[in-house]
């Protein structure tokens, strides 16, 4: 089970799949079901993005579905800046001796 989010423009920005995480997922039977839920920081800059999800073997060499736009979101931080990606910088300044 995998995604990639790409901006609202198309390009890639990140994803991964259980074979990279390593994260084995049983065997399931015909008709049988699980939920997956992927978590990672917010260090994405303000704007709309898409999700495609896939589905695949153990091995992830063979595809089973692929589903391109399962879902789209929009970051909207407080501050501003104008990149990709605001992994929430943080400043210190101190005295030189």
């Amino acid at each position: 089970v995998g995604f990639m989010i790409r901006s609202n423009d198309g390009q890639r920005l990140t994803g991964t799949n259980n074979e990279i995480e390593n994260f084995k997922i049983k065997g399931l039977k015909q008709g049988e079901k699980i939920a997956c839920k992927w978590t990672f920081p917010n260090i994405l800059g303000d704007g709309r993005y898409i999700i495609d999800a896939t589905i695949h073997n153990d091995s992830a060499t063979e595809v089973y579905d692929w589903w391109d736009e399962a879902a789209q979101f929009a970051v909207n931080k407080e501050r501003n800046l104008s990149y990709a990606v605001d992994p929430g910088f943080k400043l210190e300044i101190g005295e030189i001796s």
